[in-house]
């Protein structure tokens, strides 16, 4: 799964300033159905490298991801 998250990340998808997805969006693409919300959240806390950053929107209190390295766009780095 890490290396498929990644790979949507990274080279898919990059929705708002900070780089981020929602969480709920990025499972319901192909291949991504089979995992859930839970499978990410441990991808991202046992990845030692830091690769993902998980964030709860303020606004829709939707869970979002983002990688933290491989953006092929400039992307804001401030925490959110």
């Amino acid at each position: 799964m890490f290396f498929t998250l990644f790979v949507f990340l990274v080279f898919e998808y990059i929705v708002d300033v900070g780089g981020y997805l929602y969480v709920d969006d990025v499972l319901s693409q192909p291949g991504l159905h089979q995992y859930t919300a839970a499978d990410i959240q441990r991808v991202v806390t046992n990845n030692d490298k830091q690769r993902f950053q998980l964030v709860v929107d303020p606004e829709s209190s939707r869970l979002k991801i983002r990688a933290n390295q491989g953006h092929s766009v400039k992307v804001s780095s401030h925490k959110r």
